[in-house]
């Protein structure tokens, strides 16, 4: 099974928190079984050497358990952050109370009593432990068939319909095989529990329903004060003493499947009703027959589109009908708001889960012109005002995710920072995700489901209730400011503390200790702190360096926006400056970049820089130099393709324009050239004018320019000339020879005819290496070229010859 591949490395988490580390393992198809010297130089491959040593350190130490662990038996309970669980709930209700192989294969009320977590926090288990089971078990096993046929009986049990198979894959969130589904509903036919018409599966309700036994009651007395109790009509004490006896004492009926529903949730008689096909006196029953006394959760939009959702006894249908009514997009309650502050709150709270600034502008004036029309100009909500409703204490904001209704009262943030300790921040920055990351417990607790949530909180409990923490101040999200702490003092601070070290290295640290995202640092980095930055290295210039008149003299001589290295150490020489102020550090905050052989200002990009330069001087002729950059390279050789210039003579180049040309002219010469030339053939402009098929008045750069961007023809440089092929497949220097060679030429003849027709000067020391390295064959014996090696009876013939 794809799932169970190196599955052993998440024993790891048992020993140390380190899921990142496990998935990377598993990607790169490493196993913690390996032996020591093959693991280590498979990590060391994948991450830096300090990462590396601490896997390294674990594995040698807990080597026994990991050697004994195979697929999940002895395996960690933190596999299960793949299918959905948190590492809160795996921390405090899992990891030392229950074994993998044990809680994969246990139903929900097996997990509450073992593990002592309430209804909500079970079924969040068993969710991912359905998942898990399904993923990680293989579908032969005695175990996983039992659990599961047993999970089928309870999903039969609560469904009002027939079912047919994918609607019970659905349902069940059916991950396993087809023929295990198969064969557990011919198992649960076979013992009558369910019966199957065509494909339609229907559960054969063995329970009588809550009507058909109150029916049947013998004790006509007891049976009259049942009924007048369970449909909510007076009874004396009495009489209600003697219904809760005679309800407690009935048998089981198939109204029970709404017990998770009542038990769970604090849902009120009327949506009860309104979202299930439950029939009076159901609800009052159930209340009756099974009290609960621990809270329950409340039933809001979002419970009712989330979780009560999943419920296998609601009618989807239902439950739709009745948030359209309820919650979206009128509400009636909404019509008695006299307040434009009370009505703008009923509105945030109408949202099921996350909305945009511009969703609730929407609504809010949508549902003023319907309930207060009257009030439509004074009410209206724009920007602006929405703005401002963030600090009103029912909202938190996150960047990645919008706005959604959480009531923060001054109780709230108190007891909030309290248990995140602020006040030991001092003098100081820090970002709301080092808060976050560090606190998972307290988040969930609070429910502040990101950093930027928490930063909003904070922003709150500042500015709407006043809270001092040692002069701090909420400065651009997700940021903090403590005291007089400044953010680019501080960064700079670390960066002299530190110089020489890595951008990367200093951002990774940046992070642990402030709490800054990587992605949103880096780029901050290079943005404010470019002049300590170069080759992906921070460093710092020495202020005496700054401060000295060298320094000065150097910046007054260089006015130029570009220059070459070599000329850079020129100037040096020429106005006697000390050669250590040609360092990348120093020029940097002189404002220039350093690249691979120049020097270029910093408010230009090379790119951009090298196509203005060609653009902009008519009489531009560049030396070999330039070649030998990246940048002019790339910049020239786009303009090129594009016909935006061509290369008139060897570095010298020109725009259409400037030689009285339009592209038009150009491409069509150059299509004319191409048709004129056969398949599979070579050619530059020396050979076309011989064969008088183009004039000669074009240089052979100027061919180079004009057929580079065309798909059919591939081109080679030879001593600096240019030579083309019309073909597809890539042109060669062998091929080029063996395309002008006939048996027996000689190295004279063949560097004749490269002269003659091609304009190419090869000396014969440079054409033999060439026959050489192409494999065309030389004979030193008889002086003649062959295509290939000749028989020896040639050789006696040549030398009769």
């Amino acid at each position: 099974m794809k799932s169970l591949d190196l599955i052993e490395n998440w024993k790891l988490c048992d020993f140390r928190y380190c899921p990142q580390i496990v998935q990377m393992l598993i990607v790169h198809q490493i196993s913690v079984h390996w032996p020591d010297d093959k693991l280590a130089e498979a990590c060391r491959k994948v991450f830096t050497q300090p990462v590396c040593d601490e896997v390294m350190a674990l594995v040698r130490e807990h080597r026994s358990a990991i050697d004994q662990c195979q697929g999940i038996h002895g395996n960690s309970v933190y596999v299960l952050l793949n299918y959905g669980l948190t590492r809160p709930v795996i921390k405090e209700h899992l990891y030392g109370r229950a074994d993998l192989e044990d809680v994969l294969f246990m139903k929900q009320d097996e997990i509450m009593r073992t593990l002592h977590v309430s209804v909500y926090t079970g079924r969040k288990i068993i969710a991912a432990c359905r998942f898990a089971l399904h993923d990680l078990v293989e579908d032969d096993v005695k175990a996983k068939q039992d659990v599961l046929c047993d999970d089928l009986e309870i999903f039969f049990s609560s469904l009002d319909a027939p079912a047919d198979l994918q609607t019970i894959k659905e349902g069940m969130l059916w991950r396993s095989g087809d023929a295990l589904l198969n064969d557990l509903l011919n198992d649960l036919c076979d013992s009558r529990i369910i019966s199957r018409s065509g494909d339609q599966y229907q559960y054969i309700d063995k329970k009588p329903s809550l009507s058909t036994v109150l029916d049947q009651m013998e004790d006509e007395k007891e049976q009259k004060a049942a009924v007048r109790l369970l449909y909510g009509k007076s009874v004396s004490r009495h009489q209600e003493a003697i219904a809760r006896a005679a309800i407690f004492a009935l048998p089981p009926v198939a109204e029970d499947k709404y017990i998770d529903l009542i038990q769970t949730y604090d849902i009120s008689e009327t949506v009860f009703y309104q979202i299930t096909n439950a029939l009076e006196p159901t609800y009052r029953y159930l209340q009756i027959r099974y009290p609960v006394s621990e809270p329950k959760q409340p039933v809001t939009g979002r419970t009712l589109s989330g979780p009560i959702r999943q419920e296998r006894t609601v009618d989807l249908k239902k439950l739709q009908k009745y948030l359209e009514k309820e919650y979206f997009p009128y509400n009636e309650t909404w019509i008695s708001k006299e307040d434009r502050g009370e009505l703008l709150r009923e509105v945030c709270r109408s949202f099921d889960g996350y909305f945009s600034k511009e969703q609730l502008i929407q609504r809010f004036n949508d549902v003023v012109a319907k309930v207060r029309p009257e009030r439509m100009a004074q009410w209206r909500l724009d920007d602006f005002r929405a703005d401002r409703i963030s600090l009103r204490g029912y909202l938190v904001t996150s960047m990645k995710r919008g706005i959604r209704y959480r009531p923060v009262n001054a109780d709230f943030v108190q007891a909030l920072i309290d248990d995140l300790d602020i006040m030991k921040y001092r003098n100081t920055v820090l970002s709301a995700k080092k808060l976050f990351d560090e606190a998972p417990n307290i988040m969930e607790k609070y429910d502040i489901r990101d950093q930027y949530e928490l930063h909003s909180i904070l922003r709150i409990a500042k500015e709407t209730y006043a809270v001092e923490i040692n002069r701090w101040s909420i400065v651009h999200t997700p940021m903090i400011q403590f005291g007089s702490g400044d953010e680019d003092q501080i960064i700079e601070e670390e960066i002299r503390q530190l110089a020489p070290i890595s951008v990367q290295n200093f951002v990774r640290r940046m992070c642990r200790r402030y709490g800054y995202d990587t992605g949103t640092f880096t780029k901050y980095l290079y943005k404010n702190f470019s002049s300590y930055i170069h080759d992906r290295i921070l460093d710092c210039v020495d202020t005496a360096v700054m401060e000295s008149e060298d320094y000065q003299t150097f910046k007054g001589i260089l006015t130029e926006d570009f220059y070459f290295s070599e000329d850079v150490k020129k100037l040096l020489k020429e106005h006697d400056l000390p050669a250590s102020l040609n360092d990348p550090y120093v020029l940097r905050r002189l404002g220039y970049k350093c690249h691979s052989g120049y020097i270029l200002k910093d408010k230009y990009n090379g790119l951009q820089y090298f196509r203005q330069r060609i653009l902009d001087d008519p009489d531009l002729v560049l030396s070999p130099k330039y070649n030998r950059i990246w940048s002019f390279a790339s910049v020239a050789n786009q303009m090129e393709q594009n016909l935006e210039i061509v290369e008139v003579d060897r570095n010298e180049y020109r725009t259409p324009a400037q030689l009285g040309l339009r592209k038009k002219e150009l491409r069509t010469f150059a299509r004319n050239v191409i048709n004129y030339v056969e398949a599979d053939t070579y050619f530059n402009d020396a050979s076309l004018a011989a064969d008088r098929i183009a004039q000669s008045a074009y240089s052979n750069t100027f061919y180079k320019s004009l057929l580079k961007s065309d798909p059919q023809i591939r081109s080679i440089s030879i001593n600096h000339v240019w030579v083309f092929k019309k073909s597809k497949k890539d042109a060669s220097i062998g091929e080029f020879l063996r395309s002008i060679i006939v048996d027996r030429m000689t190295i004279s003849g063949l560097c004749t005819v490269l002269k003659e027709r091609f304009d190419i000067d090869m000396e014969k020391g440079e054409v033999m290496r060439a026959l050489r390295q192409s494999g065309i064959y030389y004979s030193a014996d008889t002086e003649r070229i062959y295509r290939q090696r000749p028989p020896e009876t040639t050789y006696a013939q040549e030398r009769l010859f």
